[in-house]
C-alpha cells in the first residue's frame, strides 16, 4: 500500500492562524439589524394622520406612517405571501406643491429607524404595492438627525391587486418578486456605526399605478421591511489580526 508522506512546516499553525483571523474583517456577508413582517403587529387605526407605531420581529427600532389627510386609515392586510403587511390609506390627492412642506419635506411616508451602532455597509430592503389608483412613485430616503432627508433613489410601487395574470397580495398567491425593492448604502459612510438612523419612503407625485388620479381611499402597503450590516470587527480582533500577521512575516524572514 502506497502511503504518500507530507513535511509539515513548523509556520503552518501560525499561518493557518493569521489566515483565519485575518479572514474575519474582509466578511461581506450583512447580517439583519431589524426588520418588520408585522407578523406579531395588532394595533390599527382610523381617522388619523399618524399612524401607530410599530416595533420590528427582529432587532430594535420603530415603524410608522405619516400622511397630511386627518382621515387616514392604517390597517394589517395580508402581505407579500404572507399572513400581514402594513397598510395606509388617504395619500395626498391634490396639487404637486401639497406633496412637500415648506422645508422641501415630503409629508405623506412610511418611516422606519434602527440603531447601527458596531454597524457598517448598511442595506435595507422592503416589498412595496399599491392599488391601481394608490400612489405609484416614490423616494428612499435616508437621514441621522430625523430633520433633514436625503433622497438616495426613485422607485414605482407595482400594483398589489388582481391585474391579468399578475397575483395580489394574498397569503395563497405567495411571496412575489416584483415587490421586492433593495437599496445598497454602503457608499453613505455617514450611516456607519452610527447609534440612530432614519429611512422613509416618501411619496413623490400624484400619478397612480394606473397612470391616472390618486383615489381618494386608495391604499399603497408595505412588507418584510429589513435593514441589515456588516458588523464592525472589534478592536481587540484587529489587534489580534495586526499582531498574527506581522509574525508570521518575521517567521517567513
Amino acid at each position: 500500500m502506497f502511503r504518500k508522506s507530507f513535511q509539515v512546516s513548523p509556520l503552518t499553525p501560525l499561518a493557518l492562524a493569521a489566515g483565519v483571523v485575518m479572514a474575519m474583517p474582509g466578511q461581506s456577508d450583512a447580517a439583519t439589524i431589524s426588520q418588520w413582517t408585522f407578523e406579531s403587529a395588532t394595533a390599527t387605526a382610523n381617522n388619523v394622520a399618524v399612524s401607530p407605531t410599530y416595533s420590528p420581529e427582529t432587532g430594535t427600532g420603530s415603524l410608522f406612517g405619516v400622511h397630511t389627510n386627518a382621515g387616514s386609515g392604517w390597517s394589517l392586510p395580508e402581505g407579500n405571501g404572507s399572513l400581514r403587511s402594513f397598510q395606509g390609506t388617504r395619500w395626498e390627492t391634490g396639487s404637486s406643491a401639497a406633496l412637500m412642506d415648506e422645508n422641501g419635506n415630503y409629508r405623506n411616508y412610511f418611516q422606519f429607524s434602527t440603531d447601527a451602532s458596531n454597524y457598517e455597509g448598511i442595506q435595507v430592503s422592503f416589498d412595496h404595492g399599491s392599488q391601481p389608483t394608490g400612489p405609484r412613485d416614490f423616494v428612499f430616503q435616508y437621514s441621522t438627525d430625523n430633520v433633514t432627508y436625503t433622497t438616495f433613489a426613485s422607485y414605482s410601487a407595482p400594483s398589489a391587486a388582481q391585474s391579468g395574470a399578475a397575483l395580489p397580495w394574498e397569503t395563497g398567491a405567495g411571496v412575489q418578486d416584483r415587490f421586492h425593492f433593495s437599496f445598497d448604502l454602503s457608499s453613505i459612510t455617514s450611516l456607519n456605526n452610527d447609534s440612530s438612523i432614519y429611512f422613509r419612503l416618501s411619496q413623490s407625485s400624484l400619478i397612480a399605478v394606473n397612470n391616472g388620479v390618486i383615489g381618494g381611499g386608495a391604499y399603497s402597503r408595505l412588507d418584510n421591511v429589513t435593514i441589515s450590516g456588516t458588523p464592525v470587527p472589534e478592536p481587540a480582533s484587529l489587534g489580534l489580526t495586526a499582531m498574527l500577521g506581522t509574525l508570521f512575516l518575521r517567521r517567513r524572514r
